[in-house]
């Protein structure tokens, strides 16, 4: 049986530093998940580890490091 509301100890949260701390967490979690799992690159199809892979952060797109190396590589050279 779960303790009452009262029995708990520890600093209260309100509900905006509960859920920034759920987010956070979840993020974290989810990146973990991310590094160790097996990734195929949607450009190369290479079967990769996550961890092998460069994501970007606003859309969560990825591919491998290779890739990723070869298209910034071009776009400097373009200009």
């Amino acid at each position: 049986q779960l303790p009452h509301v009262s029995q708990l100890s520890g600093p209260v949260m309100s509900v905006e530093q509960l859920a920034a701390s759920l987010l956070r967490y979840s993020t974290h979690r989810e990146q973990e998940t991310f590094q160790t799992a097996p990734c195929t690159c949607p450009v190369c199809f290479d079967d990769v580890l996550g961890a092998k892979c460069t994501r970007l952060p606003d859309c969560g797109h990825y591919c491998c490091r290779a890739c990723f190396s070869q298209y910034v590589r071009t776009q400097v050279r373009r200009g």
